[in-house]
């Protein structure tokens, strides 16, 4: 679709099924975390290390990258609405607790103490 404003991707993602990341690398993935506030289902690789918070909360699907793999998880999520459903509602709310801007600035402000809790020492 190319460049997407934010009103245009909140309309892609209202519209969506899933959001699908299958990154060979990616520690984070802003377009991951709007997907997840807007309660879509996520399927992400197993090197998208969002993953690895998200999968544990049934937030998301983590999958291979391998086509095989990563087809297969595409298609049982877009086979059943009741698991999409589930998926999206615990992604948003994983989204609320997680990014929350309170939440944020005091994981945030604990980072930078404990960087400059090292350099002084």
């Amino acid at each position: 679709t190319g460049w997407a404003d934010a009103a245009r991707r909140r309309d892609l993602l209202a519209a969506a099924d899933v959001f699908a990341l299958l990154s060979d690398n990616e520690n984070f993935g802003v377009a991951v975390a709007e997907a997840l506030a807007a309660g879509v289902a996520v399927l992400v690789s197993d090197e998208v290390y969002l993953g690895d918070d998200l999968a544990p909360e049934g937030a998301a699907v983590v999958t291979r990258r391998d086509p095989a793999a990563a087809g297969k998880a595409l298609r049982d999520l877009l086979a059943d609405d009741r698991r999409r459903q589930t998926i999206g509602a615990a992604g948003r709310a994983w989204a609320r607790r997680e990014l929350d801007d309170t939440r944020i600035g005091d994981r945030y402000q604990q980072l930078v103490k404990e960087v400059l809790a090292r350099w002084s020492a």
